[in-house]
Formats: structure tokens, sequence, C-alpha cells
């Protein structure tokens, strides 16, 4: 599996409502999971300056990702394959 960057442009999005995109972003990748397609929703960044969010997924292709983004009602401008770093690292925090 790959991992994927979609891009939303968010004019006028409060951060309830990024929360609200993120909930749902993972209930449709969690169900579509449990019917057996291979794609997760590790997690977004919202830049309200920019009025841009990032959300990140692991998948099987970029078709799976921006078929769990629609059905979750995302408007989003991209999905492009990227390299994520997602988590806490041991031994980087100073």
């Amino acid at each position: 599996m790959r991992d994927y960057v979609v891009e939303q442009y968010a004019a006028n999005l409060s951060e309830d409502d990024f929360a609200d995109v993120t909930a749902s972003l993972r209930r449709v990748t969690v169900a579509l999971a449990s019917r057996g397609a291979e794609v997760f929703y590790l997690g977004g960044l919202f830049v309200p300056e920019d009025e841009v969010c990032f959300h990140v997924f692991r998948g099987a292709s970029a078709r799976v990702v921006r078929d769990a983004s629609t059905k979750a009602g995302l408007a989003f401008q991209r999905v492009l394959e990227a390299v994520a770093e997602v988590g806490a690292r041991g031994g980087d925090s100073e």
C-alpha cells in the first residue's frame, strides 16, 4: 500500500468543521475497510491561514482514496501519492 494526500481548499472552514470532516473520513474508511477495501485514514492537517486542509491516507491506489473521500462528501482538489511519517518516534523529543 502507498500513502496519499488529499488536498482540500477550505475557505470559511472552522476548527469544528474540520473535526467533522475528519470524523466522516474515519467513519467511511472504517466501513470500507470492513468490506475489504484497502484504505485507511491516517489524519489531517488544517492550515486556516492558507484556507487548505491536507488529509493523509494509506491505500491500495489513488482511486480507492478518491472514492473514500467522495463517499465522505469531501470536496477536494487533488489526490497525490506521498511519503508520510505519521506518529511519534522514540528519541526525537528534546
